[in-house]
């Protein structure tokens, strides 16, 4: 998640950020964070190429996405998701 530090900028906090951190300082590597420009998690286009994340990994810009994104058949077929260690219980609630 994305919020407003007090020197005006932006910083991320939350879980991922907090997991990539702690795997930076385990395995000693270091990374740079940015949003991919249309802002997307990655849908396949008509043109069989992708956008978003998913197309910064095809594409070779990114070597890793950080976010809690759905795990489709469609994106497993282009690139590697880690094993689930979030899950968002989504339901729906109606009158009875």
């Amino acid at each position: 998640m994305k919020e407003k530090s007090e020197s005006g900028g932006y910083r991320y906090v939350g879980f991922c950020i907090d997991l990539i951190n702690a795997l930076a300082e385990q395995l000693d590597f270091t990374y740079e964070l940015y949003e991919p420009e249309d802002g997307q998690y990655g849908a396949e286009k008509d043109d069989g190429t992708w956008s978003g994340m998913v197309g910064e990994l095809v594409s070779g810009h990114a070597d890793i996405a950080l976010a809690a994104m759905t795990i489709s058949s469609k994106r497993e077929k282009v690139i590697d998701f880690t094993s689930r260690y979030m899950d968002y219980g989504t339901g729906l609630i109606m009158k009875k």
